[in-house]
């Protein structure tokens, strides 16, 4: 029998839709057809999961030899990950805390594994020697001239061995990061003028080494490899500082 009609495929979103345009003198392929459609857009928004790590109280859990600020953000973009950031102030204003969201999409064709731990001591196994992984929040504050990064940051770790500290982001599924923080006050001249605020999330490859004293172990050296960066569109003018 006959198909007197057309087929379109389009795209919204991650979603296909079929459109069937024309006479249909076979309803049955038709609704055949229209079926497999539905089928496959209902499969792949279930297979589409957004995890939520909530780091607004972790301050106390994370790694002070991890708090550094992270001067190499932006550099080497994960062009298969889409990064939006947001905060709850559009304008904020130095020395007061805002809270921010940093939702991260797989938009790629493969599934990746990020770090979900905030408490380091899940992944700290005393040693003297460890590797692990480590996904830094970086908040970058620039101008035209001159750059900084805002410290402490929020750091999620992983390791080898510890399924529960990883994270498997299929294509389409998503991350979100909570946190606080604080724009830093008593800047130079050099920072006068319109300031930007924006967020990155930085992927790093860590080899640690500590020194047993005889009060205890102590940090040793730090050999870090920058895996990727996901970089975020969104910029905030930061608003200058009241004056007293």
């Amino acid at each position: 029998m006959a198909l007197a009609h057309k087929l379109e495929y389009h795209a919204l979103g991650n979603l296909n839709f079929l459109i069937v345009s024309g006479k249909v003198k076979s309803p049955a392929i038709f609704c055949l057809a229209l079926s497999i459609s539905l089928m496959a857009a209902a499969e792949k928004l279930a297979a589409q999961t957004e995890t939520v790590i909530d780091g607004h109280n972790s301050a106390e859990a994370q790694s002070l030899h991890n708090q550094e600020a992270g001067w190499c953000a932006g550099v080497n973009p994960d062009t298969t990950l889409e990064t939006h950031f947001t905060i709850d102030d559009p304008h904020p204003q130095p020395g007061h805390p805002f809270n921010y969201e940093l939702l991260i999409t797989n938009t790629g064709e493969k599934t990746i594994t990020l770090p979900r731990a905030l408490d380091w001591k899940v992944v700290d196994t005393n040693g003297l020697e460890q590797q692990y992984v480590k996904a830094g929040v970086s908040l970058e504050l620039r101008t035209e001239k001159v750059v900084t990064y805002i410290t402490p940051t929020l750091v999620l770790y992983s390791v080898p061995g510890k399924p529960e500290t990883m994270l498997t982001l299929r294509p389409g599924d998503s991350l979100r990061i909570l946190g606080t923080s604080v724009l830093p006050t008593g800047l130079g001249p050099e920072w006068a003028g319109q300031k930007t605020l924006i967020g990155h999330l930085c992927l790093h490859s860590v080899s640690q080494t500590f020194r047993q004293t005889p009060i205890g172990r102590r940090e040793g050296g730090s050999r870090q490899q920058m895996l990727w960066c996901a970089n975020a569109v969104e910029q905030y003018q930061v608003n200058p500082a009241p004056e007293r």
